[in-house]
């Protein structure tokens, strides 16, 4: 059988299958969809206030299960929970909403050692089990993670490298424990039955790297689609010889397919030397023609068709239908890469 001594020598092949098959593809293809995305976009405006969406879209898509799961629910602890509860909610992002929620279930502990982690904390001593559980609570990325692929790899492979030096550190402190060799070997099952040396990749997680890249670069205009509605309210005003108009923007935080979506009003009030007439409408902003273009490439390369399928959408516009069809479209990249949440 297996000991605590062959776990431990078993580790740096471990570390190697997620550096091969987790961080390296991942990290490189959000390099290159981060690199094509901004060529594209150029609006820097436009990505500072999508970048805790995006953010959200780069840490979801590649997590694949096991470790990678892991990383995405603390990565997100980056973003404050009611504003990543939010952005979840309100774009119907279903399997994000499960994988925060099945991931923070499970303590980082019971990822090493599996059903006996309770009973290896009392044993490896206070600094291992404090070492094993901020595993789950400290935030693995900071604000330019996003913006910075390699500050992203980077954090990919600490985060690795944290959780290869935790299980090390567990797995000395129980062998050189004073628990009888019964009891060494019943936590070596556990460990190699624990999912992180049990469920270590053989494979690309994320699959095919190209493809990958091509998914999360579509993604973030998926994005940046979504977030092309607002309310224009418009007020036409008369007071005295006066007469203006008054503008002003507020965003829609709903789905298009959400009952409460907002829908065109108009009011009327009057008064001794005063007129007002005010408008609300759905203003849509056009991604303009370099991101359309850029959009209906990627979407035929990977599914066979252009995603703005009316060929005249550059003379007559942008509306909720192409929002519609971006929520759908975000919905089917994530179900690729969140089948299991």
């Amino acid at each position: 059988m297996p000991t605590l001594n062959d776990y431990h020598d078993r580790l740096t092949g471990l570390k190697e299958k997620y550096m091969r098959y987790w961080v390296n593809p991942y990290s490189s293809a959000y390099a290159d969809a981060h690199e094509q995305f901004h060529k594209t976009l150029d609006d820097q405006k436009k990505y500072d206030a999508m970048k805790t969406e995006l953010f959200m879209m780069a840490v979801t898509l590649g997590i694949g299960a096991g470790l990678g799961a892991l990383y995405g629910k603390t990565a997100l602890k980056a973003v404050t929970f009611d504003k990543a509860l939010n952005i979840v909610c309100n774009r119907n992002m279903n399997r994000v909403f499960n994988l925060m929620h099945t991931v923070s279930s499970s303590p980082s502990g019971s990822f090493l050692v599996g059903a006996l982690w309770d009973e290896a904390a009392k044993k490896v001593g206070e600094t291992v089990k404090t070492q094993v559980q901020a595993l789950m609570t400290s935030v693995p990325v900071k604000d330019q993670t996003i913006t910075n692929p390699t500050t992203f790899r980077n954090s990919l492979q600490n985060y690795l490298l944290d959780y290869v030096i935790a299980a090390r550190d567990t797995c000395i402190a129980l062998q050189d424990s004073k628990l009888s060799e019964g009891e060494k070997q019943k936590f070596a099952n556990a460990m190699f039955d624990a999912p992180f040396f049990k469920k270590a990749p053989a494979t690309e997680m994320i699959g095919p790297q190209d493809v990958a890249a091509k998914d999360i670069e579509l993604s973030f205009y998926m994005v940046l689609l979504m977030n092309s509605d607002r309310i224009m309210k418009t007020t036409y005003y008369v007071r005295g010889a006066h007469e203006g108009k008054r503008v002003s923007y507020r965003p829609i935080n709903v789905p298009t397919t959400d009952p409460k979506y907002p829908k065109p009003t108009s009011s009327h009030s009057h008064g001794p030397g005063y007129i007002e007439d005010t408008f609300e409408t759905i203003d849509y902003i056009s991604p303009g023609s370099k991101v359309a273009k850029r959009i209906d490439k990627l979407h035929k390369e990977r599914f066979g068709s252009e995603f703005f399928k009316d060929a005249t959408f550059f003379s007559w516009g942008f509306d909720a239908n192409e929002i519609r069809a971006a929520e759908k479209m975000n919905e089917r990249i994530q179900s690729k890469y969140l089948s299991k949440f």
